[in-house]
């Protein structure tokens, strides 16, 4: 898993709990202030992660300017280098999400409105798997240049689709 597909993880776990108008900028930080965990929760990070870490990374495969990522650099996650730029080591990063949704479940074990809500929303965006199958069939044309009568046969395959 690459630090792309991890900022889209979380920004799906955020988008769950999204209030009313709040914009997906609002949920982000109001997830990672409530559920992340302390010394890795604050404003300006959620809103640094935001912009130069999810944003970034969704749309040029690259992170912002005030983020640095790594891969197995544990030491060097959620430090600041001489420039001021966060650090966001990969392995790190996911051990602190799957933090925020331990509390984010926690949150919603203690509150049954929002616990309806996050989960028709998780069974909207889901995706369903399904079997795909279908008939091909063709006319076989030998060298005689008579056809011969049509072969049909099927295939199938599993699929992603929508949910409903």
């Amino acid at each position: 898993m690459s630090h792309v597909q991890l900022a889209s993880v979380v920004h799906n776990a955020t988008r769950l709990d999204q209030h009313g108008v709040e914009s997906q900028t609002g949920a982000w930080v109001r997830y990672f202030t409530s559920y992340f965990p302390p010394g890795k929760n604050s404003e300006a990070d959620a809103r640094l992660l935001w912009t130069d870490w999810r944003t970034a990374l969704l749309k040029k495969q690259a992170p912002g300017p005030g983020v640095l990522v790594t891969h197995g650099q544990s030491t060097v996650h959620w430090q600041r280098d001489q420039q001021g730029r966060l650090c966001v080591n990969l392995e790190d990063m996911w051990a602190d999400f799957e933090q925020s949704v331990e509390a984010f479940v926690e949150y919603l074990r203690e509150t049954p409105d929002r616990r309806v809500m996050a989960v028709r929303r998780a069974q909207e965006s889901s995706v369903a798997v399904i079997e795909f199958t279908t008939t091909l069939s063709c006319a076989s044309v030998p060298v005689s240049g008579v056809a011969t009568p049509q072969q049909v046969a099927t295939a199938s395959a599993v699929a992603y689709t929508p949910p409903g």
